[in-house]
């Protein structure tokens, strides 16, 4: 009698989690507040009663309506990501294809093409051999819209073909109408202006019609950009206003972006520039506050053809250089190519602009290599700004600078990317083996750990060289210190374990203090590394805290071999920069100790090394606190 309440209970629990997530997904257009209200409450009770269908359901549901309606990214990613985990450890295979075209989508809107691209064709894989016809046209949207992102407008053109064929032979017009809007936008891109306004305004009708008004705005959005590069500018305003309007009312932030910034190119060509001044200004703010650097970029780029298009060139370099200071992290080929599209817009407008005013005249031919040539000497300046403006001819630093930003291309996205995908399934592939396949968990536990020292190792590399060219931002926060020594030593149970090497903490910093928490991170993580290479077993590896005045004292001091006096005064004096292997032969780069004098001195602190051979070394790290 008993197991059968239980069963009961068990079942009322289910269909009360079941409602919920149903009532979640129902009010995610209408009301995403309510939505994830339901869908936090069906996701504690999942997760107490161990649902774990439902549970990876309302992961799913919760992701895209923090992505979708919230236009929270950061948010979203971990439902997202666990709705993936709990979708393979139960095998659903359909909602597994959803997680993935789910991260595709985010990954695509943040930027991450690389990403984008493998979750897209995985999802895609999985519904074609599930049969899934309504996940594949979803599939080959994400792909038509990455294939836009890399400007392969033909390619985009057929995946979006792909997915209208599909949703015209299921009979789901709202879904074809939705298509036919991504088509029109990929005709839009490769000239197709009247086959783009066509299908612009087909889909505008059918969620006119069905009062899907994020969709009707989008095509308003569209429909006023044909009207704009066709150069009927009036026409082009009132569909933008009507779409920032729609917009408004839904309170789509990324669609707002959009219609700020086609209508402000509109208002530039109308000479209308303090309006135009005003939808720039309001773009910026929704794109920053989204934190959307993709969409970040693409204002500054529009700020600069809208300066360019009311002919002020100051204002146009001085948008080009807060995207270069904004943008200074990012690849070097890609700055390059976004400069480029910038510059080859600036110089088509301006090349128009004299051909009008000076046609068949040799002035009018002198000033066009003017603009010319001061645009190559704009795209020099900006490229090495950070390496010496003053110095922009000098050979052997352009020569320095490009050798340099390869090596980014190179360690920022060709090393740590994929090392960053081994480590993301390495820690799937350990929470779904089994623990009684322990062979399996060493394995994958030794392939997690080694992808973690690899991907430590380059952002040492990193940081050393953002130190060297003075890239490296003070951005103090409040800490909590018994915070920063509990993550370290999660980080290290490995290693601890491993080498049996006892790790000890000792806080004496009770209050919060104002530092720098990436470099404290980045500053004690080198240290205790290097601790760990030349403490030998049975070792003993201690980190403390305490308040010094108005600074904080981090220490770190181990029993291993300790440094030999002519090593120890290379160090001090910075001058080994050599890669010393540690006693059980790991590799290192040779730029921890360096990395850590160079971060010391940014927040006005100082290092202090003292070791005996045979005895251990002892390194205190003294910071000065912000106020």
């Amino acid at each position: 009698m008993a197991q059968n309440n239980e069963s009961n209970k068990n079942m009322s629990v289910e269909e009360e989690v079941s409602e919920l997530i149903s009532k979640c997904w129902s009010l995610r257009e209408k009301n995403p507040d309510s939505a994830i209200v339901l869908g936090l409450k069906a996701h504690k009770i999942a997760e107490k009663y161990k649902l774990t269908d439902e549970h990876a359901k309302v992961n799913g549901y919760l992701g895209v309506i923090y992505f979708h309606y919230k236009y929270d990214m950061k948010t979203a990613i971990p439902y997202l990501q666990e709705s993936l985990r709990m979708s393979m450890l139960v095998g659903d295979s359909t909602r597994l294809a959803y997680s993935y075209n789910n991260l595709g989508d985010v990954y695509m809107m943040s930027g991450n093409i690389s990403l984008a691209l493998q979750y897209s064709e995985e999802s895609i894989r999985i519904f074609k051999n599930l049969g899934n016809k309504m996940g594949v046209a979803y599939g080959y949207i994400n792909m038509g819209l990455i294939s836009q992102e890399e400007k392969k407008y033909v390619q985009a053109h057929d995946y979006f073909k792909k997915a209208l064929k599909i949703r015209s032979e299921l009979g789901d017009s709202t879904g074809y109408a939705s298509a036919l809007y991504q088509l029109a936008r990929s005709q839009q891109y490769q000239g197709k202006l009247d086959k783009a306004l066509a299908n612009f305004t087909k889909s505008y009708n059918h969620h006119l019609k069905i009062n899907n008004l994020t969709y009707t705005a989008s095509c308003l959005n569209g429909i006023a950009t044909i009207y704009f590069m066709r150069g009927e500018y009036q026409k082009s305003l009132d569909n933008f206003l009507q779409a920032i309007d729609l917009h408004m009312q839904k309170n789509h932030s990324f669609g707002l972006v959009e219609d700020y910034l086609g209508i402000a190119m509109v208002y530039a060509t109308l000479d209308m520039k303090e309006e135009g001044k005003e939808a720039l200004n309001k773009a910026l703010e929704i794109s920053t506050n989204l934190q959307m650097h993709p969409k970040v970029l693409e204002t500054y780029k529009v700020f600069a053809k809208f300066y360019q298009t009311i002919d002020n060139k100051d204002a146009a370099l001085e948008a080009l250089n807060k995207f270069v200071v904004i943008y200074d992290s990012v690849l070097f080929i890609q700055q390059i190519e976004v400069l480029r599209e910038v510059t080859s817009n600036y110089e088509t407008k301006q090349s128009l602009q004299l051909t009008k005013q000076e046609l068949e005249t040799q002035k009018s031919e002198r000033t066009y290599m003017i603009i010319i040539i001061a645009l190559m000497i704009i795209i020099v300046v900006i490229s090495f700004w950070r390496i010496n403006y003053q110095n922009k001819l000098n050979r052997r630093l352009k020569e320095a600078n490009n050798t340099k930003n390869k090596l980014f291309s190179v360690i920022s996205h060709d090393l740590r990317s994929p090392f960053n995908t081994i480590l993301g399934f390495s820690e799937i592939l350990k929470s779904t083996i089994k623990e009684d396949n322990e062979e399996a968990l060493k394995y994958s536990d030794i392939i997690y750990h080694q992808s973690l020292e690899t991907v430590r190792s380059i952002d040492n590399l990193l940081t050393w060289s953002r130190s060297q060219s003075n890239k490296i931002i003070f951005n103090p926060t409040k800490i909590n210190v018994d915070k920063i020594f509990e993550d370290l030593r999660s980080s290290y149970e490995y290693l601890i374990t491993k080498n049996n090497i006892k790790l000890e903490f000792s806080n004496e910093v009770k209050n919060t203090i104002k530092v720098d928490k990436n470099i404290v991170n980045i500053i004690l993580t080198n240290l205790i590394s290097n601790s760990f290479k030349f403490t030998e077993e049975n070792g003993k590896i201690v980190i403390s805290a305490r308040l010094i005045n108005k600074k904080v004292e981090f220490v770190v001091k181990d029993n291993g071999i300790g440094i030999d006096k002519e090593t120890l005064n290379k160090i001090r004096s910075n001058k080994n920069l050599e890669s010393n292997r540690g006693i059980r032969n790991e590799d290192g780069t040779g730029l921890g100790i360096s990395i850590c004098r160079d971060l010391c001195k940014l927040h006005k602190g100082k290092l202090i090394i003292d070791s005996q051979v045979g005895k251990g070394t002892e390194i205190s790290v003294i910071l000065s606190l912000v106020s």
